[in-house]
């Protein structure tokens, strides 16, 4: 039986309101293999080939954004000898996920002292995921962080990141709200100026 390995799909697993997705499936067949090694997001997984020919190969930790095509290189490591897949594939992802209230602002770290004032407006204990993203749309630093019910929690984000950007704060379960606000100070040891106050816009 010839060796034939066939990656059909890349599916975004529990996507956040910032169309970034922590996890994903690669999923495809393979004939004539029995373990398929994948390479995708910078890692290398093995997966075992089902008796209907499909395997599965999770990869956690990626934060690739939904509709980004990946490059993905499938070879038969027990089997063939293959052919491998090498070939790019968009993440897909579920709409229906979206639908976690996402809330946005400018950040400006480089001229200006930010602080995040994240406020839980829950009666329960409730975690939210805050993300920075640099002028590029890169990643420059993300968090999960828990909230005490109806507490505020204050992120120092020039601790964190340098530069410009936006900064998103999302719910980690559907259903909870955390509106935010940025505070800045500019940074002028001869120019004194109070904290300003600039609320997070609300998404969708």
């Amino acid at each position: 039986m010839p060796c034939i390995i066939h990656v059909e799909k890349v599916v975004g697993l529990n996507p956040y309101p910032s169309m970034f997705v922590p996890e994903a499936e690669i999923i495809g067949t393979a004939e004539g293999c029995s373990i398929v090694s994948v390479e995708a997001f910078g890692q290398s997984v093995e997966a075992e080939v089902n008796p209907d020919g499909s395997f599965t190969a999770h990869f956690g930790h990626i934060n690739q954004r939904c509709g980004t095509r990946v490059k993905i290189l499938a070879t038969c490591l027990e089997g063939g000898p293959c052919e491998p897949y090498n070939n790019d594939l968009p993440v897909i992802c579920d709409e229906q996920e979206h639908a976690r209230p996402l809330y946005i602002t400018y950040f400006d770290c480089q001229h200006y002292v930010c602080n995040v004032e994240i406020m839980n407006v829950q009666s329960t204990e409730a975690k939210c995921i805050v993300t920075a993203y640099g002028r590029p749309g890169l990643i420059l630093w993300t968090d999960s962080l828990g909230l005490d019910p109806h507490a505020t929690k204050r992120i120092k984000l020039n601790e964190q990141v340098k530069g410009q950007g936006h900064v998103t704060v999302e719910p980690a379960e559907p259903g909870h709200e955390f509106p935010s606000v940025m505070g800045f100070n500019i940074r002028r040891t001869w120019f004194s100026m109070g904290t300003q106050f600039v609320p997070f816009t609300r998404v969708p």
